[in-house]
């Protein structure tokens, strides 16, 4: 049995560690509102974005060829972002994401992309583990201001990566939230466009009787809607993953505060029955020692006796 002094030692940690984990609870829930409001926002941003690319897929831009026009695309080298997190606690997150990146990227490929960059420290290791070596990290902002730091820094490196090393392919890979605080493993072909994502736009009807009408060059504003998509997409990818990553970690920390109660409980019965066994001890201990010296008293002196005879 353990010691009284021992379990008050335990309880007060157990207590300690519960006020921690309820804290990070209640962070990591105000973490998912701000970066499920950041996704909203974003999304209507991407599609303004559509709404432009529909008016020039409208007025009959030949994308085709902008496209085929590239130096880079009959080049086979490939890019794979893949975001993971850059906080503890957040549960299986980086395992089930590169467990999926593994499985989905083996399904169409022989051998592991040129680059391979990871968005977010402790990705690395589960990365490392299934034989993806990182060429590059980038970290993971603490605050949702410091997302559009981090996706300006990554849009610039795919756009240098695609100029001067002639990488022709970009991959995201990263957890998105769904209901009931869970999340899923997903991917996105960044780079080359989707022909057929841009022909799905032409073929959707406008709202209205006429196109609005545009001033800069066409070829200028396909490129410049094209850099807004490569931000946002990105942006996007990098919400939904901070916005999964801090649902997983929410419910860790449930997770974590059920197993503390619980164990919180064991302690606090345990300190109780030492309790109540210390003071069983004590009142035995003093029943010994009044029965000790009541048989002592009792206990007729020999003097006494030789007194009385004579």
């Amino acid at each position: 049995m353990q010691r009284i002094d021992i379990i008050e030692r335990k309880i007060k940690t157990a207590k300690d560690l519960r006020s921690i984990v309820k804290t990070m609870k209640v962070l990591a829930a105000v973490s998912v509102s701000q970066y499920d409001a950041a996704l909203e926002s974003i999304t209507g941003y991407f599609q303004t974005i559509e709404q432009g690319l529909r008016i020039l897929l409208k007025n009959q831009l030949n994308v085709a060829g902008l496209l085929q026009s590239s130096p880079n695309s009959d080049s086979t080298k490939e890019v794979a972002l893949i975001f993971g997190s850059g906080q503890p606690m957040c549960g299986s997150f980086n395992e089930v994401l590169s467990n999926y990146v593994q499985e989905n990227w083996n399904k169409d490929h022989r051998w592991p992309p040129d680059k391979k960059v990871a968005i977010g420290h402790r990705i690395i290791p589960a990365m490392e583990r299934i034989g993806w070596q990182i060429d590059h990290q980038f970290d993971v902002p603490s605050t949702i201001d410091g997302i559009n730091e981090i996706v300006q820094s990554l849009v610039v490196s795919i756009q240098q990566w695609y100029a001067e090393e002639g990488f022709q392919k970009v991959y995201l890979y990263y957890n998105q939230p769904e209901s009931n605080a869970s999340y899923s493993p997903t991917w996105q072909q960044l780079l080359p466009i989707d022909t057929s994502w841009l022909e799905m736009l032409s073929n959707r009807s406008w709202e209205s009787r006429t196109l609005p009408k545009y001033s800069m060059q066409e070829e200028v504003l396909f490129s410049a809607l094209i850099k807004q998509f490569l931000f946002v997409s990105v942006y996007k990818a990098f919400s939904e993953s901070l916005s999964a990553e801090n649902n997983s970690r929410l419910v860790a920390m449930q997770l974590a505060e059920k197993k503390i109660e619980e164990k919180l409980e064991v302690l606090i019965k345990s300190y109780r029955n030492q309790r109540q066994i210390n003071i069983t001890e004590e009142i035995l201990d003093i029943i010994a020692s009044y029965e000790v010296l009541r048989g002592a008293e009792e206990v007729p002196n020999p003097k006494d006796h030789t007194g009385a005879k004579e």
